[in-house]
């Protein structure tokens, strides 16, 4: 990280003081030292080098700046709405490179190929074609509301139901997002849920894989 490598440059400059290191390292014109100046300027890092335990300073800075842009980008896209769920960005397990990983993936950043999605393209059609209750097909009617999956999501609901019980079930239902964040694989900050987790995503991706084929079909 060329911040971590500002760190250096400054710290051997200052041991090194009224030699060739220091005076190159002031040197305001090299495109070198421009960039790292850019580099202070962007984390905020000034006044940080020379503070008792700098390197974790220089790190913690870095990290917020990071952290600020990955909200900041979440914040102004509707289609990753559910990723506000999340308290930060961290790898994740759940994409295998399977079919139905793909469809998670999709159904979680907001880009699975639903007609609320897609009419632009597809003749201005966005209602459901699937069931009876007409409407916007959108990923939470898909996925909550189509009765043409009922078979599918009852098979959902009884892996969750298993896992969590009927009682913190019906509570996950009654959250804001209908229990589309959980069922998604973004933790609700209870440990019956969050332990559970990795299990209640596969049985997630065995949905999406079974109902999308028949919406395909």
């Amino acid at each position: 990280m060329k911040a971590n490598y500002k760190l250096k440059l400054e710290e051997q400059s200052q041991r090194n003081e009224g030699t060739w290191v220091a005076y190159v390292y002031n040197l305001p014109t090299l495109e070198w030292v421009k960039e790292l100046n850019t580099i202070d300027r962007r984390y905020e890092l000034r006044g940080l080098y020379n503070q008792e335990g700098s390197k974790k300073l220089v790190e913690r800075a870095i990290y917020k700046y990071g952290q600020d842009v990955w909200r900041k980008g979440i914040n102004e896209k509707s289609t990753l709405r559910f990723y506000k769920e999340k308290k930060e960005p961290m790898k994740e397990v759940f994409y295998d490179g399977s079919f139905e990983g793909k469809l998670l993936f999709r159904a979680r950043s907001g880009s699975l190929e639903v007609n609320g999605r897609t009419y632009r393209w597809n003749g201005g059609r966005e209602d459901c074609q699937n069931c009876c209750y007409g409407g916007k097909e959108t990923i939470e009617h898909f996925m909550i509301e189509c009765n043409r999956y009922e078979e599918e999501r009852a098979g959902l609901i009884q892996v969750i139901q298993g896992l969590v019980g009927q009682e913190l079930w019906h509570e996950i239902q009654d959250r804001e997002d209908r229990g589309m964040g959980i069922v998604l694989g973004f933790k609700a900050g209870k440990e019956a849920i969050d332990s559970n987790m990795g299990r209640i995503v596969e049985a997630t991706k065995a949905f999406l894989k079974a109902a999308w084929k028949k919406r395909v079909v």
